[in-house]
């Protein structure tokens, strides 16, 4: 008998089309999404809550306030400890 003419087995998985484009395998492997302009990971521009636009800034001014923004939280960070352990702090 041809092999057209066989009878496929069920096997209980849904046959694979061989030609067909693995779309879902691609998104594993994209980074995530960059918002262009706050520069946050996870949305995109149009999305975008922040009040700060960096697309209208420098490089100097940008890497200033990143710089004013990481100390900032560092000294939230040191804070928040000097609250949680006040006697350690003294």
């Amino acid at each position: 008998m041809p092999p057209q003419h066989r009878q496929r087995q069920n096997t209980g998985q849904p046959q694979r089309d061989p030609n067909a484009m693995d779309i879902d395998r691609n998104q594993a492997q994209r980074p995530p999404i960059k918002c262009y302009k706050c520069n946050g990971l996870g949305h995109m521009a149009k999305e975008c809550r922040r009040n700060l636009d960096v697309r209208g800034m420098t490089y100097e001014k940008m890497a200033e306030h990143f710089e004013a923004a990481a100390a900032a939280a560092k000294d939230h960070k040191e804070l928040a400890k000097k609250k949680d352990f006040p006697a350690a702090t003294q």
